[in-house]
């Protein structure tokens, strides 16, 4: 199974792959967590009546919500179906924020060394 996570706003969006449903998956919830207090998510694949989703559906879906996705995220999920077809016990976990942070954190050190 794959997780990608970003933020877009004040707005967390789960998605990924599980390769034992051979499903996309999708979960959009605020971060702040005002959604918790009715303890359901903005968004949720478990919550259609067939929960599996197509790349097609999550743009659509993030579409509708107004969120901007990183820029490789549906291309990542594709790289996430293919890697664990032909590894199936492979776990996937990618923050989109960490990665950022982490490119900042190494160009900000680079600029610091190059002076």
């Amino acid at each position: 199974m794959s997780r990608r996570r970003f933020v877009h706003q004040d707005i967390e969006v789960l998605t990924g792959y599980d390769r034992p449903l051979d499903y996309f998956w999708l979960v959009i919830d605020r971060v702040s967590g005002a959604t918790a207090a009715h303890g359901r998510p903005l968004f949720s694949n478990l919550d259609r009546k067939n929960p599996g989703m197509t790349l097609d559906e999550i743009k659509q879906t993030l579409a509708q919500y107004q969120i901007e996705s990183p820029g490789d995220l549906l291309e990542d999920l594709v790289r996430d179906q293919h890697a664990e077809q032909l590894f199936p016990n492979l776990t996937i976990n990618i923050d989109y924020e960490r990665r950022r942070q982490a490119i900042q954190d190494t160009l900000r050190a680079y600029r610091e060394d190059s002076k």
